[in-house]
């Protein structure tokens, strides 16, 4: 028979021994922490509060700071809905002397963390906690019930004995209907002893205890109708919280009507043959939507060179079989009167005091540059009465509400949301809330009737523009039609369907726009206008801005260990 050799045998010696230590020190005899009693003395007072005082007597086998103890203060009802209590401590002693104590709330729990971080003891302990407990009594239509896990049972180790002591003074023992459930969560074992006298309940049992004691109606206060429900929506603040958007869409819903719903038009769009009031493209544009886009940009500076004030040069660049496309604008006279003043901050961004420029190079102002001509022509709406205030003025308002409510959900939501149950509805509240105010931000914006009949009208020289073949006969007899409503056709995005009407009578190339053309063509010219158009749009800013029982049912419960 072949012999094991000596280090295989060590090897599994060792093994062994590891195993039968690790199984030894998961046993009681082996813990940190021996508890031996849990002792609760509940009274309950007429207010329906209660004073609680808890004993816990065990000792260290080894050096530890303290205990703690964990009391849940959330619990979810057969309804469905939470329900909170308040627990206040208002002292912690050991053998009698004042012992330090941190409280912490997190997920429905109150931890009591009791010892100084400092030292260590290994002794007996006797710990007593006293505090007391709101809202911890169940209202039945014949009764009314304390339903109390007194030690709860998520504790380290088991306890020798819990004992509960209940007063309810004024009721008689014949009046008090008792029962004590025992074990685990959810067990319902009863293996406890009862002894009930004349105000005064005591059960005793060598395991985790729960108790009921059910009373007479009228011996404690009970809360109103009112009173449970301002409860009810505090205790479920969360889900009551969704409430609020609903509310506010309603609020805001209700404004909008009363101050941001456009007046009455004539009602009715027609084919129109001109811009309304001789307004600018931009203005046009702006008139429609209540915002100015690049498009309308763009189109300004098309619109300054059709007027003569600037010449827009296209310059090509072929490398091996790639061509790339840049412009250069030409100033060909100064501002006048005649500019408003969107033109004015336009031709500066262009050109600053510059005669001729490459587009790219200016790209830096007309960053700048766009921001003031939102700004003036925004005024200028307002100014002319098309709008009963300046759009920007009433979105920068309603932006400002939308953010101060993100910023409020950011940093109090978090806090309020990590204290309730649900808080994470509160979180969607705060955010739908913001999302809400800048949405009706949008179109708050509020036309006048004139600016109501304006905006009809621009719509119905779009309706000529984008359909110009059924109107052969009015652009027929303008001269120059073509380039002169092309910055029009641009800020309605209808250049193209313009151009193509116009193709077989616009065939001389505008002196304006400067390019490489073998045959001019108006389909071809207002897509090279179109390139430019785009290459305006490319620079951005880059600063950016109670029931059945079981053990563990009931209020109270928790549990507690060492630390």
């Amino acid at each position: 028979m072949p012999r094991r050799s000596t280090s295989t045998l060590r090897t599994r010696i060792g093994i062994f021994g590891n195993v039968v230590l690790l199984l030894l020190m998961a046993t009681p005899a082996f813990a940190a922490t021996r508890y031996d009693a849990f002792s609760s003395v509940i009274d309950v007072r007429p207010d329906a509060s209660l004073e609680v005082v808890e004993t816990i007597t065990g000792s260290f086998d080894a050096p530890r700071h303290g205990i703690y103890r964990k009391i849940p203060y959330q619990y979810r009802t057969a309804a469905g809905t939470d329900e909170t209590i308040g627990i206040t401590v208002e002292e912690v002693d050991l053998f009698g002397k004042p012992v330090p104590y941190d409280v912490s709330f997190q997920n429905g729990e109150e931890t009591l963390k009791i010892g100084d971080a400092g030292r260590t003891v290994s002794s007996v302990f006797e710990y007593k906690i006293r505090y007391r407990v709101d809202r911890a009594i169940l209202y039945h239509a014949d009764k009314d019930e304390l339903y109390w896990n007194v030690s709860g049972s998520d504790w380290e180790d088991s306890f020798s004995v819990v004992n509960a002591t209940v007063y309810v003074p004024g009721v008689a023992a014949e009046s008090l209907d008792v029962s004590c459930y025992t074990g685990a969560n959810g067990s319902t074992t009863m293996d406890c002893d009862k002894r009930i006298g004349d105000g005064n309940v005591t059960v005793v049992a060598d395991d985790f205890l729960t108790v009921s004691v059910s009373f007479p109606k009228g011996i404690v206060a009970e809360p109103t109708q009112i009173d449970r429900a301002r409860q009810l929506v505090a205790d479920n603040a969360g889900i009551f919280s969704l409430l609020v958007p609903i509310s506010v869409l309603v609020f805001l819903f209700s404004r909008w009507r009363k101050n941001g719903k456009d007046a009455k038009g004539r009602g009715t769009i027609i084919a129109e043959y001109e811009p309304p009031d001789n307004l600018r493209p931009t203005e046009v544009g702006t008139l429609v939507d209540a915002t100015v886009h690049d498009r309308d940009v763009s189109a300004a500076i098309v619109d300054l060179a059709v007027r003569g004030y600037l010449q827009i040069i296209e310059d090509e660049t072929k490398v091996l079989f790639v061509t790339s496309k840049s412009y250069r604008l030409r100033r060909l006279k100064p501002d006048d009167a005649t500019l408003k003043p969107f033109e004015v901050t336009l031709m500066l961004g262009l050109f600053g005091s510059d005669e001729e420029v490459r587009l790219m190079d200016r790209r830096s102002s007309m960053v700048v540059a766009k921001k003031k001509i939102e700004k003036d022509v925004y005024q200028e709406m307002a100014t002319l009465g098309y709008y009963a205030k300046n759009p920007t003025v009433v979105r920068t308002t309603y932006l400002g509400f939308a953010l101060l409510a993100v910023l409020v959900t950011f940093v109090g939501g978090r806090i309020v949301a990590s204290q309730i149950s649900g808080g994470v509805f509160v979180l969607v509240a705060g955010f739908a809330i913001a999302a809400i105010i800048g949405l009706f931000g949008m179109v708050m914006p509020k036309k006048t009737e004139a600016g109501a009949i304006a905006c009809e009208k621009a719509l119905g020289f779009k309706l000529y523009l984008e359909t110009a073949e059924k109107y052969r006969i009015q652009w027929q007899e303008k001269e120059k039609i073509f380039e002169k409503f092309l910055p029009y056709a641009m800020v309605f995005g209808v250049a193209d369907k313009w151009s193509k009407a116009l193709a077989d009578v616009a065939r001389e190339q505008p002196g304006w726009f400067v390019g490489n053309y073998a045959a001019f063509s108006a389909v071809d010219f207002s897509h090279r206008v179109n390139s430019f158009a785009s290459a305006v749009a490319a620079p951005k800013s880059s600063g950016g801005s109670g029931g059945s029982g079981f053990s563990g049912g009931g209020f109270g419960g928790g549990g507690g260990g060492s630390w």
